[in-house]
Parts: structure tokens; C-alpha cells; sequence
């Protein structure tokens, strides 16, 4: 009797234990799908008083209602390398290849900050700024970039389009 219910409480526990591992393993499936995945965003942008651009990609990943950490790629025409942080002490997450920022939207509006880059024509830090509007898969607007040494802003013109997968 004790060899039949010693097998009979192993039988129950490893039963317990399979269910409790699969619904761990149904919580991390759930997880991982809720998980908010990044949108691209491709398009360009122009300065407005040079007329000189690039391309422009954002990355951005959901991280609350209205808030979305971005990485933002700008990679002027001709140049072999996206424009990198002014800052290469400044924490990036693995293989990111532009500026990390942060973007809010209220309605169609969409504002950002990101971080200060050196800008390749002034040889100056730039404390960049985007604004724009979202309208179906295209937002559009401008950067606003101030020079560091002499306080003055430029505006640069974008617009990107989402990117399906």
C-alpha cells in the first residue's frame, strides 16, 4: 500500500509540476506577444537654408500610451555613416546605429527630443528637436536644431512613411 500511494503522490506532483511549467511557458508566450514590436519609419530630410539632406529612419517601440523610445538614423547625402551621438560615452542599446530619443503623441501630433549630435557641416553640436504631424502612414515636420556654441536654431524639413513588414 505505501509503494502504490508513494507512486500515486509522484504521479501528482510531477502532474502539478507540468501544468505549472506549461503555464509558465503560455505567460512567457503571452509576454512575448504583447510585447510591443518597433515600427520603421523611411523617408528624408532637408535642411531649409542650405538645401543640403539625407535620409531619415526612425525606429520607434511603444514604451507607454503615448510615449515611444526612438532611435533615430540620419545619414546625410554622400556620407558613408549615419550621424552618431556627440557624446560616444553616451549609452546606447547593442547595434544601434543612430540617436536614441524619445517621442510623445497627443492627437496627430507628434513632438520628440534626441540627443545631441555633432553636425557635419558646422563641425558644432546640434541639440535636436522633431515636431510634426501624423497623417495615415506618413509623419512629416521639422527637426529644430540648436548650435550649442552659438545658441542659434535651424530647421530642417522631414518626411517619413511607416514601413510594412
Amino acid at each position: 500500500m505505501r509503494i502504490g500511494t508513494l507512486v500515486q503522490v509522484g504521479a501528482a506532483l510531477a502532474l502539478v509540476a507540468g501544468l505549472a511549467s506549461s503555464a509558465q511557458a503560455q505567460k512567457a508566450a503571452a509576454q512575448k506577444a504583447a510585447a510591443p514590436k518597433p515600427e520603421r519609419w523611411e523617408g528624408t530630410y532637408t535642411n531649409d537654408i542650405t538645401g543640403k539632406g539625407g535620409k531619415l529612419v526612425i525606429v520607434a517601440t511603444s514604451t507607454g500610451e503615448n510615449e515611444s523610445s526612438a532611435e533615430v538614423i540620419m545619414t546625410p547625402m554622400g556620407a558613408k555613416a549615419p550621424i552618431a551621438p556627440a557624446d560616444p560615452n553616451e549609452p546606447r542599446p547593442a547595434k544601434a546605429q543612430g540617436l536614441p530619443g524619445t517621442f510623445w503623441m497627443s492627437g496627430d501630433e507628434v513632438t520628440g527630443t534626441v540627443s545631441a549630435y555633432v553636425d557635419p557641416e558646422c563641425k558644432c553640436t546640434v541639440v535636436p528637436e522633431f515636431k510634426g504631424t501624423v497623417s495615415g502612414n506618413t509623419y512629416a515636420g521639422s527637426i529644430a536644431g540648436r548650435n550649442s556654441s552659438t545658441g542659434q536654431w535651424n530647421f530642417t524639413s522631414f518626411t517619413v512613411a511607416k514601413k510594412a513588414k
